[in-house]
């Protein structure tokens, strides 16, 4: 049965990380154990009781991608003090509403919740609110006479609620299928009490928001030795212009490294010029993000 439980990139003494699928939440709103990322979790790890499994990163419902787990608190606090001390880094895949004037941007704008919505979630960008940056790229839109649509590397700075959907929402590029920034929030509260249907079918385009959450970067990490590592110059991420989206995967170019292990399905290790560990988890663009690119692009 654990092989059914989820997809996993990489695992270790010490933490373990997987491919979310879209529409599973990482904590539970059900009895039911396998409704919730961290219900399969302890579902994986029955067998090995001193596991204490926690989430270093987390996902929206309907986002998909890498999340990383620590097994121990001990993992836990390290990797939360990497976060903290800006030594992780994130990188999406968002496809959203619109061609760019630019071709790329930074969007730097506080947010904090919208007040004025029945939506006790629903995040807005707020003078005096938590600060909130986000970088982006466009990566690909859509032909002249298609309709318009464009393929973004997002790369978020900072990590607040809802951040990546306000921000692109907020300069007029929402990402396809968002029920609460798209066209209109009252589609989320329709699709809460009504489920989905054709006519949010219309409206929306997809059943989930189309981001991914394509690359998760741990910079200089050196726990299971104690020992202190100076921050470097981070690898680049570059994604090729590839003749089908089924090979739009990252891959890592540009820093001066040695690969210590080749890489395999999903991951990789690289060592810094000072000795420093990095490591890297990449999941695919999942299957309902590519067939809308073949078939929109």
């Amino acid at each position: 049965m654990n092989e059914n439980l989820f997809e996993i990139l990489d695992e270790k003494d010490d933490w373990l990380a997987v491919n979310k699928p879209a529409d599973l939440v990482c904590h539970p709103t059900k009895g039911d154990a396998l409704s919730s990322l961290i219900g399969r979790l302890r579902l994986y790890f029955t067998d090995q009781p001193q596991v204490r499994p926690s989430f270093v990163n987390r996902l929206d419902r309907e986002t998909s991608g890498v999340i990383h787990i620590a097994k121990n608190p001990t993992a836990h606090a390290e990797f939360q003090r990497h976060f903290q001390s800006g030594r992780v880094e994130k990188v999406y895949l968002a496809i959203v509403h619109g061609m760019p004037k630019e071709s790329s941007g930074k969007i730097e704008n506080p947010l904090g919740r919208d007040a004025s919505s029945e939506i006790k979630i629903k995040q807005t960008i707020l003078p005096g609110g938590q600060s909130a940056v986000t970088l982006w790229r466009c990566l690909r839109s859509s032909a002249a006479g298609a309709p318009p649509f464009s393929l973004l590397e997002v790369r978020p700075q900072t990590g607040r609620l809802h951040q990546i959907r306000v921000h692109l929402s907020s300069i007029g590029h929402p990402i396809v299928g968002d029920k609460l920034y798209g066209p209109d929030p009252n589609l989320y509260l329709q699709f809460v009490r009504g489920g989905w249907t054709a006519a949010l079918q219309e409206r929306l385009l997809t059943p989930r928001q189309m981001l991914h959450a394509a690359t998760l970067t741990c910079i200089s990490y050196r726990f299971w030795t104690g020992e202190k590592c100076t921050r470097t110059e981070t690898a680049g991420i570059q994604f090729p212009r590839a003749e089908s989206f089924r090979e739009l995967t990252p891959t890592v170019v540009g820093t001066p490294c040695e690969v210590l292990s080749q890489r395999e399905k999903f991951g990789l290790k690289i060592m810094r010029p000072d000795g420093a560990e990095t490591l890297e988890w990449n999941a695919p663009l999942p299957s309902d993000m590519q067939q809308f690119l073949e078939q929109m692009f």
